[in-house]
C-alpha cells in the first residue's frame, strides 16, 4: 500500500525537489519507505506502507533492462498465481513483491494487464521504448488517481490532489457550480473535481500518456453491469456466494504482516470477521476485531462483543467522544481533498488512528449492500402499497392521484410536519419513477431547500449528472437501477473514498473483499427474488451463511455506521454556526437567512436537518482549508 504522484515537464527540466514535497505531502499514506523515478522530461515517485515483500519490496520497480519500470498503490490478490504464469512464460523475477508482477505483466501482456489483476491499484508504467506512460485505477476505483489538466496536456498526476497542489503553477480555482451537486449528493460526482483543470481518473479506465507529444487517451478496460442471462437455480447460487466470498477474504489476508477486521453488529462485516477467523485458526492464529462506541448514543458495542464472543476474535471496544469527533474535523477535511458529508467518515478516522497502533491491515464489509442490495430503498418497488398506486389506470392517476399529489405537497410546504406521515412519501414514490428521482443513497438538499439556500439557483435534473457508463439500463428491474447507480456513483464517490482516505490518512490499509471482481460475477447473476424476500434485503446473502452465525445477527437490519452528529452538534451549535456564516464562500453563494433557520432549536432536534448543517459544515472548512488559508 502506498501513494504515488507524478510531473511531466514536456520541456525537459526535472524538478526533483518538487516531486519530494509532492511525495512528503502523502507521507501518511506511506511512512515506511520513499522511492524516486526520473526521466527525461518526466518524474514519478511513491511512498511505501510495506505489506509484502517488506524487505525487497522497495519501488519504483523495473524490468531487466530498465525499459519498463512501474510506481504502485494497492495489492494484487491474484500476484502469486499471476507469478506463476509468467515464470512458465521464462520471466525472472528478483522479489516476492506484487509490485514487480506489474513489471513483466505489462512486458508481456500490455494494456491487457488490468484485465488480468484481481485486487485494488491505482499505477504508473514508464514505457521507456514507446516513451509513453500507463496510468490505471482499480476496476471498483478503491484505491484514488487524479490528473492535473492544462492546454490539453497532462501535467502531473497523483494518489492525492494535495500532491499536485503542490506546484505552484497550478492556480487553486474553484469549480463553484459544483456546490450544487455537492449538497445534493453528499460527494462531487462530477469527473472534474472542486478544483478546476484537476480530474478524477474513473474506476475500470485506464490512462495512456506520449511523453514525447503530450497526447493522450482514456480506455475502458472493466464495466460492472448485471449479466444478460441471470442464474436459474437458487440453491446453487447460494453456494457459489458463499465459495467466492471465502475465496475472496483469503486472497485479501495474503500479507507479510497480521491482517485485522473491523467488527459492526451488521452481518456484512460479521461474515468477512466470521471467515477470517477460521482462516487464522487453520493457521494457529487468532483475529483481531476492532469496533467503535460513542458516549452519547447506545451504541452497539454489547452487539458486536456477542458475535466477538461467538467467533472467539481478540476484540477491542473504541470509544468516542464529543471532544475527539470536533477536533478532528479540519484534519479530516484535509485527508479528503474534496467536502464529504458523511459524519461517519469522522468517526472512521478515529477507529482507524487507534487501530494502527496494533495492526497494518484491517478489512471491512464495504460493497455488500451495493452488490447484494443491502439498503431498504432497493426494496421500494417490491412494497405492496406503491405497487397498488403505481399499477393504476394513467387515467386514474391523472384524474385523480396527480391533482392529490398536488394538494398533498402543498400542505407539507405549509406545514412541514406532515412531511413525516407515511402516506405523503408513499404516493410521492409511487407517482414518480425511480429513473426520473433516484441519484443515490443521500440526497441531503432537495431542490425547494436548494433554492432558498443558494442567492441565484436554477432547479436542476440531477439524474442527468449521473455517471451510468454509457450503458442501456432501460432493461433493469428499478432495483437494479438503483444498484447500478449506487456502484458507479455513491459507492465510488462517498463510501470508498471514506473507507481509503480516512484509513490512510493514519497508515492504515483497508482491505475490502465484498469488492472482488469474483464476488462481483456472482452478484451480476442474481435476480431480485433472491435479494429482497419477506421485508429482508440481502437476502441470498444472509442466507448463505445463516448457518454459521447467531440468527440475532444474520437478520439484523441495516444500521449504517450510528455516528451522533445531531446530539453533538446541540453542544455546541453556535460554533459551528459561525464557522459557516463566516466562510467567505458561503457569504458569497448562499442566503443567510436560511442557514440561520436551519439552527432554530426546534430544528436542532431533526436529524435531517442536522445532515444539512453538516454538509455546509464540510464545504466551509474545505474552502477554508484549501483556498481561503493558501491567500
Amino acid at each position: 500500500m502506498c501513494g504515488i504522484s507524478g510531473f511531466i515537464n514536456y520541456k525537459m527540466i526535472q524538478d526533483r525537489d518538487l516531486l519530494k514535497k509532492s511525495l512528503d505531502c502523502i507521507i501518511h499514506r506511506g511512512p515506511d519507505d520513499e522511492g524516486m523515478f526520473f526521466a527525461e522530461g518526466f518524474s514519478m515517485g511513491m511512498r511505501r506502507l510495506s505489506i509484502i515483500d517488506i524487505a525487497a519490496g522497495k519501488q519504483p520497480i523495473s524490468n531487466e533492462d530498465q525499459t519498463v519500470t512501474v510506481v504502485f498503490n494497492g495489492e494484487i490478490y491474484n500476484h502469486l498465481e499471476l507469478r506463476k504464469e509468467l515464470e512458465n512464460k521464462n520471466h525472472i523475477f528478483k522479489t516476492h513483491s506484487d509490485t514487480e508482477v506489474l513489471v513483466h505483466g505489462y512486458e508481456e501482456w500490455g494494456t491487457e494487464l488490468p484485465k488480468k489483476l484481481r485486487g485494488m491499484f491505482a499505477f504508473s508504467i514508464h514505457d521507456k521504448r514507446k516513451n509513453k506512460l500507463f496510468i490505471v485505477r482499480d476496476h471498483f476505483g478503491i484505491k484514488p488517481l487524479y490528473y492535473h489538466l492544462e492546454n490539453n496536456k497532462i501535467t502531473s498526476f497523483a494518489s492525492e490532489i494535495k500532491s499536485i497542489l503542490v506546484d505552484k503553477n497550478i492556480k487553486r480555482e474553484v469549480n463553484t457550480s459544483f456546490i450544487y451537486d455537492y449538497v445534493s449528493f453528499q460527494y462531487n460526482p462530477n469527473a472534474e473535481t472542486f478544483f478546476k483543470n484537476i480530474f478524477k481518473l474513473a474506476p475500470g479506465h485506464s490512462l495512456t500518456i506520449d511523453l514525447t507529444t503530450g497526447g493522450y487517451s482514456i480506455e475502458k478496460y472493466w464495466q460492472w453491469n448485471f449479466k444478460e442471462e441471470r442464474d436459474t437455480d437458487y440453491e446453487t447460487s447460494k453456494i457459489n456466494v458463499k465459495k467466492a466470498l471465502h475465496d475472496s477474504v483469503r486472497h485479501h489476508m495474503i500479507a507479510d504482516v497480521p491482517v485485522a477486521s473491523f467488527l459492526s453488529s451488521g452481518v456484512d462485516s460479521s461474515i468477512i470477521a466470521l471467515l477470517a477467523q477460521r482462516i487464522m485458526k487453520e493457521q494457529g492464529k487468532n483475529l483481531k476485531t476492532y469496533t467503535i462506541g460513542f458516549k452519547d448514543l447506545d451504541s452497539e458495542i454489547k452487539d458486536v462483543k456477542e458475535f466477538a464472543k461467538f467467533i472467539k476474535s481478540d476484540h477491542t471496544e473504541i470509544t468516542v467522544t464529543f471532544e475527539d469527533y470536533f477536533e478532528s474535523l479540519k484534519k479530516c477535511i484535509w485527508h479528503f481533498d474534496e467536502p464529504i458529508a458523511d459524519p461517519s467518515a469522522i468517526s472512521l478516522f478515529l477507529l482507524s488512528k487507534e487501530v494502527v497502533k496494533d495492526v497494518k491491515v484491517v478489512m471491512s464489509g464495504e460493497g455488500a449492500d451495493e452488490l447484494f442490495g443491502g439498503y431498504g430503498i432497493y426494496q421500494e418497488p417490491h412494497n405492496k402499497y406503491i405497487q397498488l398506486i403505481s399499477r393504476q389506470p394513467q387515467w386514474f392517476k391523472t384524474i385523480f392521484l396527480y391533482p392529490l399529489l398536488g394538494i398533498v405537497n402543498f400542505t407539507v410546504i405549509q406545514f412541514p410536519v406532515f412531511v413525516r406521515f407515511p402516506g405523503v412519501s408513499y404516493l410521492n414514490r409511487a407517482l414518480t419513477s425511480v429513473r426520473s428521482r433516484y441519484i443515490g443513497n443521500a440526497n441531503i438538499f432537495k431542490e425547494k431547500e436548494k433554492e432558498k439556500l443558494f442567492k441565484n439557483y436554477m432547479r436542476q435534473d440531477l439524474t442527468s449528472t449521473l455517471d451510468l457508463q454509457d450503458q442501456d439500463v432501460s432493461k433493469l428491474s428499478e432495483s437494479e437501477y438503483m444498484q447500478f447507480v449506487d456502484i458507479h456513483n455513491w459507492m465510488r464517490g462517498d463510501i470508498l473514498q471514506k473507507a481509503d482516505k480516512m484509513t490512510m490518512a493514519n497508515s492504515l490499509e483497508l482491505r475490502v473483499p465484498f469488492l472482488d471482481t469474483k464476488v462481483s460475477d456472482v452478484a451480476t447473476g442474481l435476480i431480485d427474488a433472491w435479494k429482497y424476500k419477506n421485508g429482508t434485503t440481502k437476502f441470498i446473502l444472509r442466507d448463505a451463511f445463516a448457518q454459521d452465525m447467531p440468527a440475532k445477527t444474520n437478520k439484523r437490519p441495516k444500521l449504517g455506521f450510528p455516528t451522533p452528529w445531531h446530539i453533538w452538534l446541540k453542544k455546541d451549535s453556535e460554533k459551528v454556526q459561525s464557522l459557516i456564516l463566516e466562510n467567505k464562500l458561503i457569504q458569497e453563494i448562499c442566503n443567510i437567512e436560511y442557514i440561520n433557520q436551519l439552527f432554530t432549536k426546534s430544528n436542532l432536534n431533526d436529524k435531517f436537518i442536522a445532515r444539512r448543517i453538516f454538509t455546509l459544515l464540510m464545504a466551509a472548512l474545505w474552502y477554508n482549508t484549501f483556498i481561503y488559508d493558501e491567500k
